[in-house]
């Protein structure tokens, strides 16, 4: 209905568009940006309810404003950052409960009744496992190697049979995702793709070595 019969926004009652769309947004009178060659050109001719023409400028989210006259192009969208990552308090005593829940037994001193294992048991918890990748030699990026820790209820999935994906420690520019499993053939603990590959790009081994507590 708004383009029926070849209407295109043209500046004449035959071609305006015949309101408005979803599309084809056009509500700013062309004089609230003023009388300037450039919105003589952006401006569109869009007829009201009354079938009169109006020239108007489109409407909608935009970084920056058409020139006003006597002000320029006015930002009307700014990046809104969140708090938490910049330092807010709540933020950051949300992310530091995340921690004291997911790995109770690095934490367990900071709670005032000591929370219980797996099966209700009173006994001590279990603790984080921690595993090296391999070092490599491959240049580039040099001599270096990778870490990851598995929380107790990790490393027990992993020894029953389950795949795991983990991320490494952040070394020499860089990280790795990693697939994990364990071989209970041969007992070793086992790299089964690497960011995606078969094999991490710098040429890590594919056995994991577990560290002693």
């Amino acid at each position: 209905m708004v383009k029926q019969g070849g209407r295109n926004g043209a500046k004449d009652t035959a071609h305006a568009f015949n309101g408005n769309s979803h599309d084809l947004m056009y509500r700013t009178p062309k004089e609230f940006y003023g009388n300037t060659t450039y919105m003589q050109r952006q401006a569109k001719g869009v007829l009201d309810r009354q079938g009169n023409l109006r020239l108007v400028a489109g409407v909608g989210p935009k970084l920056l404003s058409y020139p006003i006259d006597g002000l320029g192009n006015v930002r009307l969208r700014y990046p809104v950052f969140p708090v938490h990552a910049e330092g807010g308090t709540l933020g950051m005593e949300i992310e530091a409960l995340k921690d004291s829940l997911m790995k109770m037994s690095s934490y367990a001193y900071l709670y005032e009744d000591q929370p219980m294992a797996s099966g209700a048991s009173t006994g001590p918890l279990n603790v984080d496992v921690d595993f090296r990748v391999k070092d490599t030699n491959t240049n580039p990026p040099g001599l270096h190697g990778h870490d990851f820790t598995l929380t107790a209820g990790e490393y027990q999935a992993l020894r029953n049979g389950t795949e795991l994906q983990v991320t490494t420690s952040y070394n020499l520019g860089h990280n790795h995702e990693l697939a994990i499993y364990y071989s209970p053939g041969n007992q070793r603990y086992v790299i089964r793709t690497c960011d995606g590959l078969a094999r991490c790009w710098d040429n890590h081994s594919t056995l994991l070595d577990m560290v002693p507590a």
